[in-house]
């Protein structure tokens, strides 16, 4: 990965954040694969459960165990075993996670954290130290998009990217994650390809039962559509020269 900034830190100085470019769309992705996959190596306390949350978007959420109401003494050594092992976990993951954060940032560019630094919610990102935050707004970033612009707006413009993505002169690799990286951002403004009703309802119209859906049901059919949506767009913007 050939970057014009380079982090201090050995081992992943060209895996950085940098904005600006098309080439960025396709290199946030491998970046944050590359930091996953370091944070799970390096921090050996909550570095594992870390990078997974990366990878999912999502922060790990460790539940307390309730308290107990009128339990007898066994029982009530049992709940505290439970809560002080989750109660440590929680406070282990938040300061790794407060590690994590502050890696994340110095891999990205001065002129990128001047961005993000006048990005709509990155004080609250910064107050959390919430990582998979701090990637969201990083992501919205890299793939050239403005927070600024109204939501409605911003994600048809995201959508749109996608649709009209073209592999060119790129390689195979390199298009699949540009490709990646755009449908990354879709996601980031909270939406998805798959939500089409049309499209939905004659998924759904294949179900055993179609008149009494689970929610399993429907979340399982949404992901079928969505990867069908993508794999048309993904085949329809290749270079067709190359397989003909």
């Amino acid at each position: 990965m050939k970057t014009g900034y380079k982090s201090s830190v050995a081992g992943i100085e060209n895996a950085v954040f940098e904005y600006g470019l098309a080439k960025h769309v396709a290199q946030y992705v491998e970046t944050e694969e590359v930091l996953a996959n370091y944070i799970q190596r390096e921090y050996t306390k909550g570095g594992p459960d870390i990078a997974e949350s990366i990878r999912n978007g999502k922060l790990l959420n460790v539940v307390l165990p309730p308290k107990l109401v009128n339990a007898d003494e066994f029982d009530r050594r049992i709940w505290f075993h439970k809560y002080e092992r989750a109660s440590n976990k929680k406070n282990m993951l938040k300061q790794t996670g407060k590690r994590a954060y502050a890696l994340i940032k110095g891999q990205c560019s001065p002129a990128l954290i001047t961005k993000l630094e006048g990005t709509p919610g990155y004080e609250n990102a910064e107050k959390d130290q919430n990582v998979c935050n701090l990637l969201d707004l990083i992501r919205g970033i890299c793939c050239q998009f403005d927070l600024n612009t109204q939501g409605t707006h911003a994600l048809a413009q995201a959508k749109r990217k996608v649709c009209v993505f073209l592999q060119k002169d790129l390689s195979n690799n390199s298009y699949l994650k540009e490709f990646q990286g755009r449908v990354k951002t879709v996601e980031t403004y909270g939406s998805s390809f798959g939500e089409e009703p049309g499209l939905l309802k004659a998924e759904l119209a294949n179900a055993t039962d179609p008149d009494n859906l689970t929610n399993q049901e429907i979340l399982e059919a949404v992901k079928r559509v969505s990867d069908a949506e993508q794999s048309v767009l993904f085949i329809s913007g290749a270079d067709q020269k190359r397989y003909s």
